[in-house]
């Protein structure tokens, strides 16, 4: 197997990727591929087992870093936005189709986390896209999954904050960034620290304008809208 680092155009900037090739690639037959989505501002570094693991299954790999994260180009730094990173999964589809490793009619979408309902919207519009898998999908309904982990009232003060940051981006141009993950909880401290170790890009932040979007994106709304491309979501015992 062979990693390459490469960069590919997605919109105005370009977006950074690690594809993997299995070994023979390029010497046979070409073959089928996907292209990998990391959850929130994780970055496509944490998808290396993941990868490997269909690589070494004969498949061609491209996990990506969206933009404005990790590796790849775009301002503000960890602008999350779900409507750019469907763009970016796109885009990652299109270089594929570049690759003369890759069987263009054969290349699927795998997301992780928040990036599962990103391929399933990718998935929606894109019918280039021949399945889409997401592992431990979350935010297919962003405010039902917010009030559920933080509760009414804590919801509440979340959109005064954000009311406030807009009001600052309408007199500065400039808005405020918050931990992505909030490395206060004991449950989320060590995760934090160990991928900050582990992954020299990774920044955990996010700016309240990415918050103030993703309250706009449901894609549970969407996933009959694949069909008849096929869906496979894989979840933990208390999704």
């Amino acid at each position: 197997m062979n990693v390459e680092q490469v960069m590919f155009r997605s919109g105005p900037v370009r977006c950074a990727g690690d594809l993997y090739l299995p070994d023979g690639a390029g010497d046979r037959a070409p073959a089928p591929a996907v292209v990998m989505g990391h959850s929130v501002v994780m970055v496509k570094e944490a998808l290396g087992p993941h990868a490997e693991y269909l690589a070494r299954a004969g498949f061609v790999v491209l996990a990506v870093d969206w933009r404005t994260v990790g590796s790849s180009e775009g301002e503000p730094r960890c602008q999350w936005l779900p409507q750019w990173q469907v763009q970016d999964l796109r885009a990652g589809v299109s270089y594929l189709r570049t690759r003369p490793e890759v069987d263009p009619g054969r290349i699927g979408l795998w997301g992780h986390s928040t990036a599962a309902g990103v391929a399933i919207v990718a998935g929606a519009l894109d019918r280039r896209i021949g399945c889409v898998a997401g592992q431990n999908p979350s935010l297919l309904d962003a405010w039902a999954a917010l009030e559920k982990s933080r509760g009414r009232g804590q919801l509440g003060a979340v959109r005064t904050l954000l009311e406030q940051d807009f009001e600052r981006r309408f007199e500065t141009g400039e808005g405020a960034s918050v931990p992505a993950l909030a490395s206060g909880d004991p449950k989320l401290a060590g995760y934090v620290a160990q991928s900050e170790e582990l992954f020299p890009t990774f920044r955990n932040q996010i700016t309240l304008e990415s918050m103030e979007q993703v309250l706009l994106w449901a894609p549970i709304h969407l996933v009959h809208r694949l069909a008849p491309t096929p869906l496979l979501l894989v979840t933990g015992v208390d999704d």
